[in-house]
């Protein structure tokens, strides 16, 4: 073979295998170039090979020339055109082997030792053999692909019944949930009539199957729907909305077979059966759910009511901040609405006195009450009774741009469980409290005053009785002049005033009682006008504007005396250089009762009079202390503002 490639110019390595199966697979794996096989397993390994082949036709065999893909595209034609040439040379080492494999002689006239038929049943032979064996070897692959599909079949016929069983599997679950649903359950076709419905719906309206299958769910209702709608009307527009894709819920009126009516709230979703657009409608009775809304609304509203109606201003905060609860006390308070403030942070600065304080419930949120107490000494505040998370103390608000005293209680909020769901805060308003504690320090005061009072007037009473004897035993005299006597009765007079000084100190110390008669109050005052006018002096001037058909009044004309005499002093001291008094009395009628700072006034009739001066004033804080007895303005004032008995 060597010689034979090298005669034909091609420069080649030859080498040795030990099978026909390494020379393919030396080719085939781009090892060798080329390969020489016989024509037998040539044409048994052509199928499974990716080689080109080209065949030496030698008779009776036929050898094949393979080469690799990778090779070059002229070699097989350069191969096959040196073969022709070398097959058609009588000379060539083709026929030489020719002769020595397969006894071929070689062409002469004389006879060979074997006939030709010989030779000829000899090919057959081979070639018989050779078909046979490419036969058997056919069988096989075409046995070994009919297995294949006969296992593949089997594979897609056990898939099939698979998918079957998973298919009829999945109806049954779907036909079991479709049965056993609680709620009723009805397929419809395009036109709205019900094809199926399940045994839901036939409990929810009191029928069989037979009743509703056939006719429309606008046939299960009333003829007008609770806003005013024709039912027909208004389900034909549902239906038509499913159909064109838009699932549809809202609340229906349905109606039984007996007229019982009630409010049920209806899904429409659109699904296909068999390539068949059809309608799921799912209808659910929620008049008991409805029935129990109302009464947690009608509880919810009787609550709210409650918290409405207590007077004590209580809002509610979440853990965020946020107000979830406002009652009507807080509106008035803070002039703020529930829709301001529900939701939102509480801002309290507008009735905090413009200060932005911190709000105790929104501190609770983040310490305990011990932690509040220890962290904010200077409110004041003090532990909740009977709360071990509450909080109480006072502060002062303004509303309605007056000044109100306010008792504060904080408390946490928790839920049964126990977890912290918010904070409470509750203000009540203890202005009046506060007041009345004024009063009774007050009184206390005026306890106290009196007894030393009524001990003083006792005293000084028991020296006026002396003086006024000795008065009475020097007028007896004959031989009292007319200078001693006038002197006498000034001095009785003036111990009978002060017998009248010491009835009022009795009177203040309740020692004795008042003694009010009705009396005519604009003559009291013109008949005291002259002592008035001698006290004020030249510099001032009084005037008198007194109300007609004055109302007559209950009172003790000695009290009005001294209170009117010590108003006019105390304004004559305002006016050092001089000025007007003026004196006014007036008929009022009060229809509401009025607060007056100390003591509230009862609605009723009253007459009034006012003294008023053309003076500097009181200064404030004096103001707040003019109704103290014994009260000086400032320490060198003569007179001494509003006397004891006047103060009480």
């Amino acid at each position: 073979m060597v010689e034979l490639l090298h005669r034909f110019q091609l420069k080649v390595e030859y080498v040795q295998v030990a099978s026909y199966d390494a020379v393919l697979s030396e080719v085939e794996s781009g090892l060798a170039h080329a390969g020489l096989t016989s024509r037998t397993y040539a044409t048994f390994a052509q199928r499974r090979s990716g080689l080109m082949m080209t065949p030496i036709v030698v008779h009776p065999v036929e050898l094949k020339f393979a080469t690799s893909h990778k090779a070059a595209l002229g070699l097989v034609d350069t191969i096959d055109e040196h073969l022709r040439i070398w097959k058609a040379d009588g000379k060539s080492l083709f026929h030489q082997a020719m002769q020595r494999w397969l006894l071929v002689p070689k062409e002469s006239s004389e006879q060979g030792v074997l006939p030709t038929y010989f030779y000829a049943a000899l090919a057959g032979i081979a070639i018989l053999a050779a078909v046979i064996f490419f036969m058997r070897s056919q069988l096989r692959v075409m046995i070994r692909r009919v297995q294949d599909a006969h296992g593949r079949l089997d594979d897609a016929a056990t898939k099939q019944r698979v998918a079957e069983s998973a298919l009829a599997e999945v109806e049954r679950w779907y036909r079991a949930c479709f049965e056993k649903a609680d709620d009723a359950q009805m397929i419809l076709d395009e036109k709205g009539i019900i094809l199926q419905c399940n045994p839901a719906a036939c409990r929810l309206f009191n029928v069989s199957q037979e009743h509703i299958v056939g006719k429309k769910p606008m046939d299960l209702s009333p003829g007008v729907q609770p806003d005013g709608s024709l039912s027909h009307r208004k389900g034909a527009v549902f239906l038509e909305s499913t159909l064109a894709g838009c699932s549809q819920r809202f609340e229906w009126m349905h109606e039984t077979l007996d007229g019982k009516t009630f409010k049920a709230e209806v899904q429409l979703s659109l699904m296909f059966q068999a390539d068949q657009a059809r309608i799921l409608a799912c209808v659910r009775d929620v008049s008991h759910k409805m029935a129990a809304q109302m009464e947690r609304e009608r509880q919810r509203e009787y609550l709210q009511t409650v918290l409405d109606g207590i007077p004590i201003a209580l809002f509610v905060i979440d853990l965020e901040g946020r107000v979830v609860f406002w009652n009507a006390v807080c509106e008035r308070i803070t002039g703020m609405s529930q829709k301001e403030v529900l939701g939102r942070s509480l801002n309290l600065k507008p009735i905090l006195e413009g200060k932005d304080l911190p709000i105790p419930a929104l501190l609770l949120l983040q310490m305990t009450a011990q932690d509040f107490l220890q962290r904010h000494p200077k409110w004041k505040a003090q532990p909740l009774p009977f709360h071990a998370e509450g909080i109480q103390l006072t502060g002062k608000i303004v509303v309605q741009g007056q000044q109100r005293h306010m008792s504060i209680v904080a408390a946490r909020l928790r839920d049964r469980q126990g977890e912290l769901l918010g904070a409470v805060q509750c203000a009540r308003d203890i202005t009046q409290e506060i007041q009345m504690h004024k009063q009774l320090v007050h009184s206390q005061k005026m306890e106290a005053v009196g007894k030393l009072s009524a001990g003083i007037a006792h005293d000084f009473n028991n020296i006026l009785t002396i003086i006024l004897g000795c008065c009475d035993l020097i007028r007896r005299k004959s031989s009292l002049d007319s200078a001693t006597r006038k002197r006498v009765d000034e001095i009785e007079k003036t111990a009978e005033r002060a017998a009248n000084l010491t009835r009022q100190l009795l009177v203040f110390s309740r020692k004795q009682l008042m003694q009010p008669v009705a009396l005519d109050l604009n003559k009291l005052i013109q008949d005291l006008y002259p002592i008035l006018r001698r006290a004020v002096g030249e510099d001032i001037e009084i005037s008198q504007n007194l109300g007609k058909d004055l109302w007559p009044v209950i009172a003790d004309p000695v009290f009005l005396e001294q209170t009117l005499l010590n108003l006019v002093i105390n304004a004559r001291d305002a006016m050092p250089l001089g000025g007007r008094i003026t004196i006014e009395t007036w008929n009022e009628p009060l229809r509401e009762d009025r607060d007056a700072g100390l003591f509230v006034i009862r609605s009723g009739d009253y007459v009034c009079f006012r003294v008023r001066d053309t003076g500097h004033g009181i200064d404030p804080e004096i103001q707040q202390r003019i109704f103290e007895p014994l009260l000086r303005r400032n320490p060198r004032a003569e007179a001494p503002g509003l006397p004891p008995f006047t103060a009480s």
